[in-house]
């Protein structure tokens, strides 16, 4: 778009968020909103010139159309923005998803590792007890088996006694 000119006919003057004067403004067209060209086209305090030469002032039909321009750019805008307001809030509700879901694997991962832990260590109490109550049952077997030696000694010696005490003469 060219480079315009934009005069007031007072020594200043606002319009579109810019201030005019009577020496006049360069802007490229290019820079200027859908807004701000409207607001500048309808305003009859300013004088618009391209290359020098004023452009005539836009007729209420073509004002009317540059309204209608303005709000379809407008309408669209807004509609960009809601749909990327839509996608951010999806996004953001997948990454919440996501992280639960992630939290609860993890939670789940826990409980799985506390629960195997607790299996192992009741495997080995268990078989620590085994092993403690087969050492006692050694213990007592091996007890029991030298008591029955002993026990066998004894009466061996006994009934060696008593045939020993019968093979002497009587007195």
């Amino acid at each position: 778009m060219p480079l315009i000119t934009i005069k007031s006919k007072t020594e200043r003057f606002r319009r579109a968020g810019i201030e005019f004067s009577r020496a006049g403004v360069e802007i490229e067209a290019s820079e200027l909103t859908p807004e701000q060209r409207f607001a500048i086209a309808s305003e009859p305090m300013l004088t618009v010139l391209v290359d020098g030469v004023a452009v005539d002032r836009p007729s209420a039909e073509d004002l009317a159309d540059m309204r209608a321009d303005m709000r379809a750019v407008i309408e669209q805008h807004a509609a960009e923005k809601a749909e990327a307001e839509k996608a951010e809030a999806e996004k953001a509700a997948a990454e919440k998803a996501e992280a639960e879901k992630a939290e609860a694997e993890k939670a789940e991962a826990e409980k799985a590792a506390a629960e195997k832990a607790e299996a192992e260590k009741a495997e080995a109490e268990k078989a620590e007890a085994e092993k403690a109550a087969a050492e006692k049952a050694e213990a007592e077997k091996a007890e029991a088996e030298k008591a029955a030696a002993e026990k066998a000694e004894a009466e061996k010696a006994a009934a060696a006694k008593d045939k020993k005490a019968d093979k002497k003469p009587a007195k």
